[in-house]
């Protein structure tokens, strides 16, 4: 098992957490089979009965795990007091005692959006649909429902944020596994809302495999410019204090303009973890100031 599989799920069973920024470069290159093979094998995405099969529909209870998993609950939900507990309309003695004690945990938390039906009935064995989905991925990132979008908005609201390339995507009422895994990797790859990082950084998973390194860099400099350069790994991108830069053959380079003292040079790249370093620059040209004092 490779360091990076290895990493994430055990950091998926020790804390029950499974699971783009603006740019989405990275993520366009995948395809949705691409993404689903990648979350399957990193445990992620799991199949119901016969494995994971690309065709095959989530039923609504197991996205609501993901969701849990996602928001760090899920050991919380497994460890719940249950019984006895109030619970959704249609929730009764022949379900599992697994999705009895799911159903009275949501209950308890109407903050997590999942409040069922009109009718009060939570539909745990229904398949779910893609604005259902859709809405999981927006609360997991940090969005209010009737504050930053409503449940009608939810297919232009995705697109706005890149989550989608057409609005239309959101509007499946039974969708395969493929489309869960897009939905999910790219919202891996987004920041939440109110953040620098994107969400699979702030779980502390590498989900894209970017990673940049930079080539040595002098800590002070006597010239008015500078150059950065480094290797970009599963980029063809990346933005050098907020510049654009290309990445080709898995290099970049670049030049940055100094000011007097210590300057910070921030290198960024989508699902990549940013990299800062500071150079003192000592202009040796400049007049010295003096201090003169009234006679």
């Amino acid at each position: 098992m490779n360091n990076l599989k290895q990493k994430i799920l055990s950091f998926a069973l020790a804390t029950s957490v499974v699971l783009s920024s603006t740019s989405m470069a990275f993520a366009g290159s995948l395809s949705n089979i691409d993404k689903l093979n990648l979350l399957s094998d990193l445990g992620i995405i799991t199949g119901e009965g016969n494995g994971v099969i690309a065709t095959q529909t989530m039923t609504r209870y197991r996205a609501f795990v993901m969701q849990l998993k996602m928001m760090g609950k899920y050991d919380e939900m497994n460890n719940f007091a249950w019984e006895g507990k109030e619970t959704f309309k249609d929730i009764n003695a022949k379900h599992s005692q697994f999705i009895r004690k799911l159903a009275a945990y949501l209950k308890a938390h109407p903050e997590f959006g999942i409040e069922g039906d009109h009718l009060g009935n939570l539909n745990p064995m229904a398949p779910v649909s893609a604005r259902e989905y859709m809405k999981m991925m927006l609360v997991r990132l940090g969005y209010v429902e009737n504050v930053d979008f409503t449940w009608a908005s939810i297919p232009v609201f995705a697109q706005s944020l890149g989550l989608v390339e057409s609005a239309s995507e959101v509007e499946g009422s039974q969708i395969p596994l493929t489309t869960i895994a897009d939905f999910t990797y790219d919202t891996l790859v987004t920041k939440p809302k109110n953040s620098d990082k994107t969400l699979a950084q702030e779980l502390g998973l590498n989900i894209t495999g970017a990673e940049i390194k930079l080539d040595n860099i002098p800590s002070t400099s006597n010239k008015a410019t500078i150059k950065i350069s480094g290797s970009a790994t599963g980029l063809d991108k990346v933005t050098v204090n907020g510049k654009e830069v290309e990445v080709v053959n898995g290099k970049f380079e670049t030049e940055v303009t100094l000011k007097d003292g210590n300057n910070t040079i921030t290198v960024k790249g989508a699902g990549a973890e940013d990299v800062t370093v500071t150079v003192k620059y000592n202009d040796v040209d400049a007049p010295e100031v003096v201090d003169i004092q009234p006679v």
